[in-house]
């Protein structure tokens, strides 16, 4: 899927790698910005992904299929891009503490 949506919430890409079901953010940063995309992934972004992704799966009865969240960092370079592409970049537990219930059942 690209670009899903679902009431206030949004997923980029949405993507399979082998049996694992990927959520890809993709942050974008122009030419001269002060922030590189990476900076961009705060932590109440990721908390907001999660939420999508809860969403997704919910959406689609895939909540027993293992998932990860990657992200995709694009910099203008003027004629061209640039790309950064890092897999499993944040844990669950972590975004969402201790106090929320498992996002995935299993």
């Amino acid at each position: 899927a690209r670009n899903w949506r679902s009431g206030s919430y949004e997923l980029d890409l949405v993507s399979w790698d082998g049996d694992e079901l990927v959520f890809v953010e993709v942050r974008l940063r122009g030419k001269g910005s002060l922030a590189s995309p990476e900076a961009s992934m705060t932590p109440a972004k990721c908390r907001s992904v999660v939420k999508a992704a809860r969403a997704y799966l919910s959406a689609s009865g895939e909540w027993d299929v293992p998932c990860r969240f990657d992200l995709v960092c694009v910099r203008d370079a003027g004629a061209t891009f640039e790309l950064d592409y890092y897999r499993h970049v944040f844990d669950i537990s972590e975004i969402m503490g201790s106090g929320d219930a498992a996002w995935q059942p299993w």
